[in-house]
């Protein structure tokens, strides 16, 4: 009982890595290599200027997004590697990769994440928030077909809306072999921006139906939001 109060209590982060396009996958088999196994990959464009791509050192507009989850502690890791220049030349790209703490993520991905073994009784959403912000980004990660639908019960839940970007899962060869879990391969990632009032009451809602073992297979994490401002 002792270990699994202490698994339920460890802290996680979410790693966004933004890397040349065509090294998204050497980018993946790094980190599968050091054990984070939970991937969205998305293709994206840099928008940044000449001058600031090369106050940056970047020479490629065209980009590969990896969205990763894992362990703060082991994503801390990850980030010493990136010091090391033998670990940069294994991805051979310029680009940059940041994380970020998580105040939120549905238990079970929570428990796939770092047990061999599925355990029913986590099936809800753990809350890890320690400073309350005003503002949450909740990150869903989606199977394509059910985001309508996982939409409308966001709203009713309180959610005004989501912005919706298309991707594809990596990996999903380590969740069926391991878990019994087979995700589908097209997906969709939902980027939900809330009131932290609100946000536990949406994250409940849409994993209740479209969590990771239902039909959709939806990850569902938030992150604290520092500012925000609305545009006219």
């Amino acid at each position: 009982m002792a270990e699994k109060n202490k698994q339920c209590k460890q802290r996680m982060s979410l790693l966004i890595s933004i890397v040349d396009r065509g090294r998204g996958n050497s980018t993946i088999k790094l980190y599968m290599e050091h054990n984070l196994f939970c991937h969205t990959f998305v293709a994206g464009e840099g928008t940044a200027s000449a001058k600031m791509m090369d106050m940056l050192g970047l020479d490629v507009q065209e980009k590969d997004l990896i969205i990763s989850i894992g362990s703060t502690k082991l994503i801390q890791c990850i980030l010493d590697e990136f010091g090391n220049d033998r670990v940069s030349r294994k991805i051979k790209s310029s680009g940059i990769v940041f994380s970020m703490g998580l105040d939120a993520l549905n238990s079970l991905v929570a428990i796939v994440i770092n047990e061999p073994v599925i355990k029913e009784n986590y099936c809800g959403v753990r809350y890890m928030d320690k400073d309350k912000k005003n503002n949450s980004l909740i990150v869903v990660s989606i199977n394509q077909g059910y985001t309508d639908e996982m939409m409308k019960a966001a709203r009713k839940a309180g959610a005004r809306g989501g912005t919706i970007v298309r991707g594809r899962w990596a990996d999903g060869e380590h969740l069926e072999q391991y878990h019994g879990i087979t995700l589908q391969d097209e997906r969709e990632m939902v980027f939900i921006l809330t009131t932290s009032e609100k946000k536990n009451e949406i994250m409940d809602t849409i994993n209740q139906d479209f969590g990771l073992m239902s039909d959709a297979n939806g990850i569902i994490c938030s992150v604290p939001v520092e500012a925000a401002v609305k545009l006219n």
